[in-house]
């Protein structure tokens, strides 16, 4: 399955977005999934149809009134920084000349908090590092550890951490750990967000404020430089 949404920019143009995760030889039971065989089907579509994909810098400088969009624009994203987008993805990505966005998790680069399922199938930071140069390929935040459940109520459901407040069964806890987690969730989706490319040298952007929580990154040396705005 692939997850299909709208993203309607300030500009008032909605773009068809695609958002792939794992790419595989054979179909498993993960609903996210979807083959080698039908992800070149699908991108073979867009061409036939006439779909322009687009690349998150072109949006940026169409948004600045510096650039205009094609006229069937689409926008192809690649969630985990999993191993299947250098393997299966990026090949028929340049075959057609197509730009990604690839969205990692940066605790899970790391090691720290590796879902079980992912384990041995995630890009590392050397590999990240390779494609960072690459004209077809942005990386962007896909949060440093938001991307799991919490606990969200006395009945012990659970909900995406990144837009739940925790809930706290020890007394006087709840209130200091809400906030902890609101801020963290703030910071984290913000700097998701800010991450671009600067259109004209290459560099990444990322706000001053951003620094410690994607520090991360900044320590594994996958950023090239500061660029300013």
């Amino acid at each position: 399955m692939v997850m299909f949404g709208w993203a309607q920019a300030a500009w008032a143009t909605e773009i068809p977005v695609l958002a792939y995760h794992d790419i595989l030889e054979k179909k498993g039971a993960d609903p996210f999934e979807v083959t080698a065989n039908d992800f070149a089907r699908h991108m073979q579509y867009l061409k036939d149809e006439g779909y322009t994909p687009v690349s998150l810098s072109l949006i940026g400088r169409v948004h600045a009134g510096e650039a205009s969009l094609p006229a069937k624009p689409v926008l192809l994203t690649f969630d985990d920084g999993l191993q299947s987008f250098v393997q299966y993805a990026l090949p028929v990505l340049r075959q057609h000349g197509f730009p990604s966005v690839l969205s990692i998790v940066t605790a899970w680069v790391d090691g720290r908090a590796v879902p079980e399922a992912y384990r041995g199938r995630l890009l590392g930071w050397e590999a990240l590092r390779a494609l960072v140069d690459l004209p077809l390929v942005e990386i962007i935040s896909h949060s440093d550890d938001l991307h799991h459940g919490i606990r969200s109520n006395p009945q012990g459901n659970e909900a995406p951490a990144g837009v739940t407040r925790a809930y706290d069964l020890k007394p006087g806890a709840m209130r200091p750990r809400m906030r902890s987690v609101r801020v963290s969730a703030r910071i984290s989706l913000a700097a998701a967000a800010a991450w671009s490319r600067c259109s004209e040298k290459r560099r990444w952007l990322l706000p001053g404020r951003m620094v410690h929580t994607m520090r991360s990154l900044w320590r594994k040396r996958v950023t090239l430089e500061w660029c300013t705005t």
